[in-house]
């Protein structure tokens, strides 16, 4: 903690200088103890922080395939309503039971 000359030093100005070094070292231990912590503490936020932008760009992947998907379907239920509506357009009703009922939601 204290190294021999430092205590001599000190022995030499009496309890006022003896008071002031015991002071000095407890503040040094102190800082110590608080910059370790904040080492620790900047480790494991940095972990977390890796970990997070894991998720982060797995989710941004998870959305662009969601996305792609959904404009696919999107393409592929437009060409069925225009086939439908052609259909619709090109079909002569000449008897009412010929004619498409609409469906009814359950």
């Amino acid at each position: 903690m204290l190294d021999a000359e430092f205590a001599r030093w000190l022995a030499q100005l009496g309890v006022g200088g003896v008071l002031a070094g015991v002071l000095f070292a407890f503040y040094r231990k102190d800082v110590r103890q608080f910059t370790d912590l904040w080492k620790e503490q900047a480790s494991s936020n940095r972990l977390q922080t890796e970990a997070m932008m894991g998720v982060v760009k797995e989710n941004t992947a998870a959305f662009v395939r969601s996305g792609e998907v959904l404009k696919s379907l999107h393409i592929r239920v437009d060409r069925i309503i225009e086939s439908r509506a052609s259909d619709y357009a090109h079909h002569r009703v000449t008897d009412p039971v010929d004619m498409p009922t609409p469906r009814r939601a359950p």
